[in-house]
């Protein structure tokens, strides 16, 4: 065999070599792509289940959940204050709670001292933006809301530590219609034309004086919002100075006393 005979052998081995690397390169590459692939569509696989079942199970507001408010037809009748608001009083949870009317806000919000009185729930925190800025609020559930004779039951609100009023939202206002008349508000029940309360103009103040001053709540039923209690006037108490003095073995002796009497 010749020079140029092992040249050319020597080449074609070379060639076949290198043709048997890159096809075994090529199949490598393609199984590690399969392979990522793989690990991939696994990995999206356990995330989509925990993420299902974390929905599942995790509460949506921290407390349990209620069916769609339920409402006893009525109404009320509100008269507009000198500030230019609708207020009166709504009783929540059997606890009567002076409100405004507010349509900016999509959820009725509760003063956090007069949930406390009624006992309301403090379920998960959430973020309210107001005129203010930005506030927490906690999310709660209104066993019952009577506004006037009108009666909703199951309602979601939120608790608000920096308001002193039941700010009534539009998740209440939607179940009424609203029709406005010079100085009168009125609120009706959908698909109700009955009786339905006319509120004094000074109820919503009065017992909002009353509820800031004694700290209290009134019981479903008693109307002496109407006439809160007032508090009594202190009276003046005279203290009374005296010296008695007394003579005892040639030595004077005096004693001051102070009395209220």
């Amino acid at each position: 065999m010749g020079i140029y005979d092992r040249d050319y052998y020597r080449e074609k081995h070379e060639k076949r070599r290198r043709a048997h690397n890159q096809r075994f390169l090529r199949a490598r590459k393609r199984g590690n792509r399969a392979v990522e692939i793989k690990h991939f569509l696994y990995a999206v696989i356990v995330l989509g289940l925990y993420w299902l079942g974390a929905d599942r199970l995790s509460p949506r507001d921290g407390l349990p959940s209620f069916a769609a408010p339920k409402i006893i037809p009525g109404g009320m009748v509100l008269h507009r204050d000198r500030q230019g608001h609708y207020r009166g009083v709504a009783y929540i949870n059997g606890i009567a709670m002076p409100f405004m009317i507010d349509t900016g806000a999509t959820l009725t919000a509760i003063p956090k001292s007069l949930a406390v009185r009624a006992g309301l729930p403090f379920g998960r925190p959430m973020t309210a933006h107001t005129a203010g800025g930005t506030v927490m609020d906690y999310r709660t559930r209104l066993q019952q809301i009577r506004i006037g004779n009108a009666v909703l039951k199951d309602v979601p609100a939120s608790i608000n530590e920096h308001i002193d009023e039941v700010l009534l939202g539009m998740n209440v206002l939607k179940h009424f219609i609203l029709s406005q008349d010079g100085d009168t508000l009125t609120l009706r029940a959908r698909g109700y034309d009955g009786q339905i309360v006319n509120v004094p103009p000074v109820a919503g103040r009065e017992i909002r004086k009353a509820s800031a001053a004694s700290g209290v709540g009134f019981p479903i039923g008693n109307d002496s919002f109407r006439n809160p209690p007032r508090s009594q006037p202190r009276q003046s108490v005279r203290i009374v100075k005296r010296s008695i003095c007394s003579i005892q073995n040639g030595k004077k002796t005096c004693i001051t006393e102070f009395s209220d009497h």
